[in-house]
């Protein structure tokens, strides 16, 4: 299953190859096909030469493979050197920004009329730092995940697969199977 709509994954700064890797296997397996890479997140060449990564890529392509597995393949990647530019590719299509963060006051993510738009572009920042403030001040809408344990925040690749599959179940989802 893939959306009717439009749907964007932007990753900012997550500079785990595994985070990533495990990020492409949630979009696949919730029907998002295209990814954007921005700051430092690591990503695949697929096929493209990049002059700027040199011995880098062989790495980074073997490893996302190997988180990845099949979404490597069916999971569209596109690289922007920040994420103002990422930004400013999906605005150019008209799509809605939505921030994924733990910011006090904003709405559940599954609560947010922001994920009805079409089309949508998502965007989850740094393991550690979040998405920076400037980035935030950019997106239509910010959402949260709540936490109620002692952690202030989960693992990017398991917020992203949360967003994701409520994506989807308010997409009228149908198992193929």
């Amino acid at each position: 299953m893939t959306f009717q709509r439009r749907v964007t994954v932007i990753l900012d700064n997550v500079r785990s190859l595994y985070n990533v890797g495990a990020v492409l296997r949630a979009c696949d397996g919730a029907g998002v096909t295209r990814v954007i890479t921005c700051g430092i997140t690591p990503y695949a060449s697929q096929g493209r030469a990049d002059q700027r990564r040199g011995p880098v890529a062989a790495r980074a392509d073997r490893e996302l493979r190997k988180t990845a597995l099949a979404a490597f393949d069916s999971v569209h990647i596109e690289t922007c050197a920040s994420v103002e530019e990422a930004i400013e590719r999906v605005r150019a299509e008209g799509a809605t920004l939505v921030a994924v963060e733990a910011k006090p006051g904003a709405p559940l993510y599954w609560e947010s009329p922001a994920l009805d738009a079409d089309p949508l572009a998502f965007i989850f920042g740094h393991e550690v730092e979040g998405i920076g403030p400037a980035t935030l001040s950019l997106a239509d809408a910010t959402v949260r995940i709540p936490m109620s344990g002692v952690g202030a925040s989960l693992n990017v690749a398991i917020a992203a697969a949360l967003v994701l599959y409520e994506l989807a179940r308010r997409s009228a989802y149908t198992d193929p199977a």
